[in-house]
This record gives structure tokens, sequence and C-alpha cells, in this order.
């Protein structure tokens, strides 16, 4: 649980996604794992006319919905105190 605490404690939430969905993707092998991010990288960005992603409520929920739905699992813990 520890890894919890130091990638997700700090930085603005737009550090925080992008530091969850980097996380949610450590599994896959390189190609998935770049796959995987691309969308949510562009999803942050912010076009010419748009409000920044740090201003705007629904882009926020819409990539949060979205890093959500691609959650499977967190992992199946640790056998230290095995």
């Amino acid at each position: 649980m520890s890894d919890s605490v130091a990638i997700f404690g700090e930085g603005s939430f737009e550090d925080q996604v992008k530091e969850l969905v980097e996380y949610v993707a450590k599994p896959l092998v390189d190609e998935e794992r770049t796959a995987f991010i691309r969308p949510f990288s562009e999803a942050l960005r912010s076009a010419d006319g748009d409000a920044p992603f740090a201003e705007s409520t629904e882009r926020r929920r819409k990539v949060i919905e979205r890093v959500v739905a691609e959650v499977k699992s967190f992992g199946e813990g640790s056998d230290r105190g095995a």
C-alpha cells in the first residue's frame, strides 16, 4: 500500500491522473502500455480555446470515469505477513 501514498500524495490533479494511469498500465508490455496511456495524455491536453484541464470540472470528471472504467485490479496484495 505504500506505493499509493508515494504515487498519489502530491502534485496537481493532472499530475495525479497521469501517475494513476501509469500505475494502472504498469503490468502491460511496452507497446500496450503506450497505447493505454495515449488517450489519457490526449484528454489532459487543452486545445486552443479550451479551458485548462484544472479549470474544467466536466473534463476532469470524464477522465476519472475513463480511468475507473479501465481499472480491473490494483493487484493481489502482499504476502509479507505470511
